[in-house]
């Protein structure tokens, strides 16, 4: 696994300085409306800022991932004395491990503004980070059995199918969440982060099922 684990990052090692200051750049924005006094501005691009901080990461792994594909890797892979639990896991591991990194940043960026006193660490706010984290895992969840299943040669009709399907999860909670809180509204669900917290242990589980799911898919093809 060590071997295929190395080459995820060294796959990822030339974007790491563009992640980085990509993500400094982002922090620069958000801290110049702030203290140039850009108040409804800063208000408005805080949480787009803190979604891009979480899909730039997992984002540049699935381009390595389609990369790694492009040029047969994924055929010799299947020649290495590793098994195939074993090439599924550090696809999976390098997908988790950048959102590990995708949610230092959104941390580091809402205690920051929070010292600074802007935009403080708000329940309804939380919230929807954490919604923003589950539709990450969600997508990942989603990503590998379809492309596995599709080959990659259909990435672009697997993300469609990706982007279209990662939200069903997201309704169906709100939905039942909302019946439950016998709530008036829907999105008055967000109010209550023990719905987002409920959301995101789900996701994880709709992961590791997933995990199992990517394993059955890869035993049975010859090539991916």
């Amino acid at each position: 696994m060590k071997g295929l684990l190395l080459n995820n990052f060294l796959n990822i090692k030339p974007y790491l300085p563009t992640l980085i200051v990509l993500s400094l750049l982002l922090f620069g924005v958000n801290f110049l409306l702030f203290f140039g006094n850009f108040g409804s501005l800063y208000e408005y691009v805080y949480m787009p800022i803190t979604i891009l901080l979480f899909l730039i990461y997992p984002l540049v792994t699935i381009v390595c991932y389609e990369r790694n594909s492009s040029v047969d890797w994924s055929k010799l892979e299947l020649t290495m004395p590793v098994s195939k639990a074993t090439i599924v896991s550090s696809k999976y591991f390098s997908y988790v491990a950048s959102m590990v990194i995708s949610c230092f940043w959104v941390l580091l960026f809402t205690f920051i503004n929070n010292a600074i006193g802007g935009v403080g660490i708000q329940s309804e706010l939380i919230s929807l980070k954490l919604v923003f984290l589950g539709l990450m895992l969600g997508a990942g969840a989603l990503f590998y059995p379809i492309i596995t299943l599709m080959g990659i040669e259909k990435l672009e009709t697997a993300i469609t199918l990706i982007l279209v399907t990662s939200v069903i999860p997201l309704r169906v909670a709100m939905e039942i969440g909302s019946h439950i809180l016998q709530l008036n509204r829907i999105f008055d669900i967000y109010r209550y982060p023990e719905f987002s917290v409920s959301y995101v242990l789900l996701m994880v589980v709709l992961l590791c099922l997933s995990y199992i799911t990517t394993i059955k898919i890869y035993n049975k093809k010859e090539f991916i």
